[in-house]
C-alpha cells in the first residue's frame, strides 16, 4: 500500500503567510498540516492563508482539523484564517461538516489576501530581551509605549503587571534570551513572550507579598487577562496573554 503523504510550502505576504499543501489529506497526515498551521501561529502573523486545491482529501473527516486551527487562531486573538478550495466536491464536504461557520472560504489565493488586506495589519512592537534582572523593567517600558501608543493608557497597570510575571518566570526558569511581542488589534492587547525553555509553564496559588518581583504567580495573570496560554516551538515555548480593551 502507497504511504500517503503530505508536503508544505509556506511564503509570507505583506498582509499573511501563505501555507500551500500538496499531497493526500487523510487521517494520518491531517496531524501534520496541524503541526505545519500551529508553527505558523507560534510567530503571531497578521493572518493565515491555507490554499488546499493542490490536496486530495481521502478522508472527509481529516477535514475537522481546519476547525480546531481556526479555534485556535481566535486565541491569539483573531488572527484571521482563511482556506482556499473551489472543487465542488470538497466544498460540499466542507459544509457538511459546517467547517464555513468557523472560518472564511475563498476561491483563490488572491481572493483570501484581498479579504485579509481588507481588514489591515496589526500594530506590533517586538523586542530581545537578555534573561537579567533588568529583562522586566525594559519590558514594561515597551509594554506602556506601545499602549500609550495605541491609545490604550487604562491597560497599562494590567499589562505591565502581566509582562513583569512572565518576563520574571523566563528569566528565572529558562535563563535564556526573550523575545517579546505586544500587539493591538481592534479591543484586544496580545502580549506574547517566547523562550528557549522547554517546559511549560502551570498555574499555581496567589502566592504572599515576601516572594518577591515576580512571584505572584500566573494566578495573577489569570486575574488580569481574557486569557492566556502557551505553546511549544521548535526551540522553546511561547506563553500569551489577551487583554481586553
Amino acid at each position: 500500500m502507497r504511504e500517503s503523504s503530505l508536503r508544505f510550502a509556506t511564503e509570507p505576504h505583506e498582509s499573511a503567510v501563505v501555507v500551500t499543501a500538496h499531497g493526500t489529506l487523510d487521517g494520518t497526515t491531517s496531524s501534520a498540516l496541524r503541526g505545519t498551521l500551529h508553527k505558523c501561529l507560534v510567530d503571531q502573523p497578521d493572518a493565515i492563508v491555507l490554499d488546499l486545491t493542490g490536496t486530495a482529501v481521502a478522508d472527509r473527516n481529516s477535514l475537522t482539523v481546519l476547525s480546531a486551527v481556526a479555534r485556535q487562531a481566535s486565541l491569539w486573538p483573531a488572527v484571521p484564517f482563511v482556506v482556499v478550495e473551489s472543487r465542488p466536491d470538497v466544498l460540499n464536504q466542507l459544509r457538511r461538516l459546517g467547517i464555513p461557520r468557523v472560518l472564511a472560504l475563498r476561491g483563490t489565493v488572491r481572493a483570501a489576501l484581498a479579504t485579509i488586506a481588507h481588514d489591515g495589519a496589526r500594530p506590533t512592537v517586538r523586542e530581545l530581551l537578555p534573561p537579567i534582572s533588568g529583562a522586566a523593567r525594559h519590558a514594561r517600558t515597551v509594554v506602556t509605549e506601545g499602549c500609550l501608543r495605541w491609545g490604550l493608557a487604562d491597560l497599562v497597570g494590567s499589562a505591565c503587571a502581566v509582562v513583569t510575571e512572565l518576563v520574571s518566570n523566563a528569566t528565572r526558569h529558562a535563563g535564556t534570551t526573550m523575545t517579546l511581542r505586544v500587539s493591538h488589534r481592534g479591543r484586544w492587547l496580545l502580549v506574547a513572550l517566547e523562550d528557549g525553555g522547554v517546559d511549560l509553564p502551570e498555574r499555581r496559588a496567589m502566592p504572599g507579598p515576601t516572594d518577591g518581583d515576580g512571584g505572584r504567580g500566573l494566578a495573577l495573570v489569570e486575574a488580569l487577562t481574557h486569557r492566556w496560554g502557551c505553546l511549544p516551538t521548535d526551540a522553546g515555548k511561547v506563553v500569551w496573554a489577551v487583554l481586553q480593551a
